[in-house]
């Protein structure tokens, strides 16, 4: 890890990043309209291995494949079942509230990690959930129309993707 100041392309990156990750909850939102959830999170997962592919093949040698079963647990656990309890979720939570409960990742993640596998708590780990944790309020109390609404399956709920999606 460097010690370097972020670069400006660092920056960008993130930026870009940020971009692609928000934008699939709006996706989501549109390809259910289409695709029921089985087939939503299938096309999730063949373009994931699409775009993987030159990333596995480039370090096919290294892979434990003596490891097959934790890696198939993780596949599941961590793409599959997720990519289609999104696409259920976009049928009836709007693309922002899943995008807003889904930057609780970090926190979770955290959190199971100090239950769990003996994770100690660090100054960086904790500012990286509280920013994270911070960008979700701004998304929360800061959108388009200036206020929180309800929705019939949780409480909070942003709409400023209805601008974007009429």
């Amino acid at each position: 890890m460097s010690n370097r100041p972020p670069s400006a392309l660092d920056w960008f990156l993130l930026f870009l990043l940020a971009v692609v990750w928000g934008a699939s909850f709006l996706f989501i939102k549109r390809s259910v309209q289409i695709f029921d959830p089985m087939q939503m999170a299938m096309w999730r997962m063949v373009f994931a291995t699409v775009i993987y592919l030159p990333v596995a093949a480039a370090f096919w040698s290294k892979i434990d494949w003596k490891q097959w079963k934790p890696l198939l647990v993780v596949a599941f656990c961590g793409s599959a079942i997720p990519n289609f309890l999104f696409a259920v979720a976009g049928r009836h939570v709007d693309s922002s509230l899943a995008g807003v409960l889904n930057s609780l990742t970090p926190l979770f993640t955290l959190m199971l990690g100090v239950a769990y596998f003996q994770m100690t708590f660090t100054r960086n780990k904790v500012i990286g959930v509280v920013l994270g944790l911070a960008g979700a309020m701004v998304l929360i109390f800061f959108n388009s129309k200036s206020g929180v609404s309800g929705n019939a399956f949780l409480p909070v709920c942003v709409y400023w993707p209805r601008l974007v999606m009429p």
